[in-house]
């Protein structure tokens, strides 16, 4: 019993310390805490020592996302809700900011291959929920053909300008499954649940469980694009063999 309620205090505690975060939603990659992961004061050589990763904040519904969304001729507004805000919501807003009338208009997510998605109107946390290099864009029912990929959407077209080769395979095994485990421990087992019959019937979030499954798409992604845009054939060699003993 007394572990119980040590665990339900530093359950309470955590929660204190990460109520109101402010995240950030990139043009590309992760969600992005605006003011960190809580931190805490440990001495050297303590066996309890986190490092960020191991840190890292849980999204909660009362949480704040700062996104864009876009329409046809590219422009865009900056929007900032919680996570739990309804696509009708965010819909209203966009349309105030950006001029737009209000009559059968609708949130899409457009991504990089030209498929839309359109949004339903008691969906939540769709910012976390956009598919890798996905964009939010509003437009009326009947001109979703007039949405075009904005130009960041069809990069990159070269691959990183780090050196693979100076790491070994061992260590980037340990931080990629380091940052793997800070995301999946984020997951809480409702939003498996959530995600299989529709957020929109429960009005709950799953940006965790999304957050984690795109870390899945990128790193499928990553492999695929440092492998074709590597033009040097011996060098593609080299980095295929990197990346078959990475996966081993």
């Amino acid at each position: 019993m007394l572990q119980v309620m040590d665990m339900r205090r530093a359950y309470v505690e955590e929660k204190a310390a990460t109520q109101g975060q402010k995240w950030k939603l990139p043009p590309s990659g992760q969600p992005i805490s605006l003011f960190g992961a809580p931190s805490t004061t440990l001495g050297v050589g303590d066996e309890n020592n986190e490092s960020p990763l191991d840190r890292r904040c849980i999204m909660r519904p009362s949480d704040d996302i700062i996104f864009r969304v876009y329409c046809a001729d590219h422009t865009y507004c900056t929007l900032r809700f919680p996570l739990s805000t309804t696509v009708e919501t965010l819909k209203h807003v966009a349309a105030d900011k950006l001029g737009l009338k209000h009559d059968d208009l609708i949130l899409v997510e457009l991504k990089s291959s030209g498929e839309k998605i359109v949004f339903k109107d008691g969906d939540v946390s769709i910012p976390t929920s956009l598919s890798l290099n996905g964009r939010i864009f509003i437009s009326l029912k009947d001109h979703l053909d007039a949405l075009t990929c904005l130009p960041e959407q069809e990069r990159p077209t070269e691959g990183t300008d780090s050196d693979l080769e100076m790491f070994s395979t061992r260590e980037l095994a340990f931080h990629m499954t380091m940052l793997d485990w800070s995301l999946f421990k984020c997951v809480h087992e409702y939003e498996l649940i959530y995600n299989t019959f529709g957020r929109h019937h429960f009005r709950k979030i799953t940006s965790n469980l999304d957050v984690f499954l795109r870390r899945f798409n990128e790193i499928q992604y990553w492999v695929a694009t440092e492998i074709c845009l590597t033009t040097n054939m011996s060098k593609r060699v080299t980095l295929i063999r990197k990346f078959l003993k990475l996966a081993a």
